[in-house]
């Protein structure tokens, strides 16, 4: 309890000094970009945190092109969103243009997969290269040499055995010769045929490609979408305009409070579990004091917009329609952010894992604190921009 109530000040910590930045730090001087590296730095552990956890499940990731798409993707999402050719629209395409290049990625990812890859030879010297071939020639060198031996050499035991006149032997000592004889050319052949056999194996692993897993290409497209492609609406929020602190505080802390309430109730009221295979700790109660902890987050974020604190501002529309906008944030937010902890613990448990990581002592990775938050993002972003672009427009009008 202590090491993850020490973790947990750590993170309010980071988040704390890296969103004031953001938001104090004036835009020609770069401020929004403290806010980019908070995500930045989430997207890379979280993508490589859930890399190691689908591995030796299903297969294993090719991380690069995931950490190149987590590159690229920002690059091109600040580029179209920092352009005006879509100005006056709060969402310049920024996700647009993301999810754009994360499908090329993918279709990367196929060809490299797809496109067989011979194995890398070692190189060999022609004397070592021509082994096989010699050793077959010497074997059959020797198989014929020891059949003209056989024909030109003279028995000592057939002699000696005419000498005393043992006819009745002589037979029996001819038959055990020719046996003999008979068991060295047979094991002589076999070896040849051995070495033959080899060498043609040598030739054929040689000519054969590598052997292309399709799980490969699955499993990066799965943490392509999961967690990285999720999270860009975690930067989207921050490009909102006049919304864009208010987006931010919301989904910070509407995920925060959800969490922290739903673990202070669950674990002191305990009762009737709410999915007691995908996640055995959390309880209905605990469900419930998560809720109620993203209306709260919600309402303290009104708080400040109404009075105007840290840079926030309500919606276009009256104070009931602003009471009803966060109160619904509050409620749809806190149910989502424990769905997505929910859908992120069967995928944990589908692959035979605790936690995502050990990067939070007390919390597991990166991934098991922001599992909810990413879905939070997207409808905060969603329901802002809606409101912003929708709504207030219509009803204007």
């Amino acid at each position: 309890m202590k090491q993850r109530t020490i973790t947990a000040l750590g993170i309010l910590v980071v988040y704390a000094v890296l969103i004031g930045l953001s938001i104090y730090v004036p835009q020609k001087w770069g401020g929004r970009y403290f806010y980019d590296a908070l995500v930045l730095t989430m997207m890379v552990l979280a993508g490589i945190e859930m890399s190691k956890v689908v591995a030796d499940k299903f297969g294993k990731p090719i991380l690069p092109l995931v950490l190149i798409n987590i590159a690229f993707g920002y690059a091109l999402f600040v580029i179209v969103n920092n352009t005006d050719f879509l100005a006056g629209v709060t969402d310049k395409g920024g996700v647009t243009a993301f999810f754009g290049q994360t499908f090329l990625l993918f279709l990367i990812c196929v060809v490299y997969n797809i496109v067989p890859k011979r194995k890398k030879k070692k190189r060999q010297s022609p004397d070592a290269k021509n082994e096989p071939v010699v050793a077959v020639l010497d074997a059959q060198a020797a198989v014929t040499a020891e059949s003209g031996v056989r024909e030109s050499s003279h028995d000592p035991i057939k002699e000696s055995v005419q000498e005393c006149g043992g006819e009745t032997v002589q037979p029996v000592q001819d038959g055990m010769q020719e046996s003999l004889e008979t068991q060295k050319v047979v094991s002589a052949q076999e070896e040849i045929a051995a070495l033959q056999k080899a060498s043609l194996g040598q030739e054929a692993d040689e000519k054969k490609p590598d052997v292309v897993d399709i799980r490969n290409i699955f499993t990066t497209l799965f943490v392509v979408i999961y967690p990285v492609s999720m999270m860009v609406y975690l930067l989207a929020i921050g490009y909102l305009d006049e919304l864009r602190v208010t987006a931010i505080l919301l989904t910070f802390l509407v995920s925060s409070f959800t969490d922290t309430f739903a673990y202070l109730v669950g674990r002191t009221l305990k009762g009737r579990k709410l999915a007691p295979v995908l996640s055995p700790k959390k309880t209905v109660s605990g469900a419930l004091g998560g809720l109620f902890g993203g209306v709260v987050a919600a309402m303290v974020v009104y708080g400040f917009a109404k009075f105007g604190w840290l840079h926030t501002r309500l919606f276009e529309g009256t104070t009931t329609t602003n009471i009803a906008y966060f109160l619904t944030i509050g409620v749809a937010g806190s149910v989502l952010n424990q769905f997505g902890d929910i859908m992120a613990s069967y995928i944990k448990r589908v692959c035979g894992k605790k936690d995502y990581g050990t990067f939070m002592p007390g919390h597991g990775g990166v991934l098991d604190r922001i599992d909810g938050m990413m879905i939070v993002a997207i409808f905060v972003y969603a329901f802002c921009f809606g409101v912003a672009n929708v709504v207030v427009p219509t009803l204007g009008g």
